[in-house]
């Protein structure tokens, strides 16, 4: 076998590697739409956990401090506040993306409650979430059209 013997090249040829970048483009533009609705759906549901933390907090502080404590949202605005009368007790920014309908609830400070409803939450791209609120101040979030997986549907 001496000076005569083939010697196999090594590697990857041209072809094989724009094949192997052809097949990574497909599956990234595959992914990307998937990443980008899993992003929307978490800051959804990041938003509706925040909410339904804050109705908590509004009931707390009212029942503290005896007086009404209300949460506020006007529609187009990226934000939702707590007042207590004139003073605001928090202002609480929507994360990127994520709307809210235009609401107004307030606890009474006696027992805490409040009017039963609910907020919805909404994304570009992503099914809604509601926040329903008990008139015992309790909260749950829901999908009000089945269409957010893992979540229950909203009782009408």
């Amino acid at each position: 076998m001496g000076a005569s013997a083939v010697l196999r090249p090594r590697g990857l040829t041209l072809v094989e590697l724009m094949i192997a970048i052809v097949v990574a483009a497909i599956l990234a533009t595959l992914a990307v739409p998937s990443f980008v609705e899993l992003m929307q759906r978490q800051r959804l549901q990041s938003a509706a956990s925040g909410l339904m933390a804050d109705l908590q907090y509004a009931r707390t502080e009212a029942q503290r401090r005896r007086s009404a404590v209300t949460l506020v949202h006007v529609a187009g605005q990226s934000d939702y506040v707590l007042t207590d009368g004139p003073a605001i007790l928090k202002k609480v920014p929507l994360p990127p993306g994520v709307s809210m309908e235009s609401t107004s609830i307030a606890f009474e400070p006696l027992r805490g409650l409040a009017a039963t409803g609910g907020i919805t939450l909404s994304s570009t791209g992503a099914p809604s979430l509601k926040v329903q609120l008990a008139e015992t101040g309790r909260t749950h979030a829901c999908s009000p059209d089945g269409r957010f997986g893992g979540m229950e549907v909203c009782e009408p």
